[in-house]
């Protein structure tokens, strides 16, 4: 590559780190480009992305970022998934690490600057989306004040 793509390719990253609100480091490991077409296709039907990028250039698109924590993390055969769904985009991950047993890893997951552990993303990874999150939020809400007012009706039909 020239010195101008690779300023080029640093640009374009640089913006997407700036840009999005959080990215994930894979190791793709062992798959196949069908499976990794495969991966790419799930994570565009959800508005996520996978970009293979050099680390070196990686890395100096890095500097000065939110997401300055992955320059220990780029080493080796890396990939980069972003986007601005976590719950969606860490859902299509964990299907793919289920599918293609163990050979898709992730290596870390960041969210501007909180870095996500493997535990918080187990955790994540039980919800859907974020339309699914918000809903199961809105179900516990108004658990509480029909439960109240049911409260009050037997109170109010005991005293009469």
């Amino acid at each position: 590559m020239s010195k101008a793509s690779n300023q080029e390719v640093v640009r374009s990253l640089s913006d997407l780190f700036s840009s999005v609100p959080v990215v994930f480091i894979l190791r793709p490991g062992a798959l196949n480009a069908a499976q990794i077409r495969g991966i790419r296709r799930q994570l565009q039907s959800v508005g996520g992305f996978y970009r293979i990028a050099k680390n070196t250039l990686a890395k100096v698109a890095l500097k000065d970022t939110s997401y300055e924590s992955f320059l220990n993390v780029l080493k080796g055969p890396t990939a980069l998934v972003y986007g601005e769904d976590i719950l969606s985009i860490l859902s299509v991950l964990s299907k793919a690490q289920k599918e293609f047993s163990g050979k898709l890893e992730i290596l870390s997951c960041s969210m501007g600057s909180d870095n996500l552990d493997n535990v918080e993303l187990e955790s994540l990874a039980r919800f859907s989306s974020v339309s699914h999150l918000r809903s199961e939020l809105l179900a516990r809400m108004s658990a509480v004040p029909s439960a109240f007012v049911r409260l009050l009706g037997v109170y109010s039909s005991s005293l009469s």
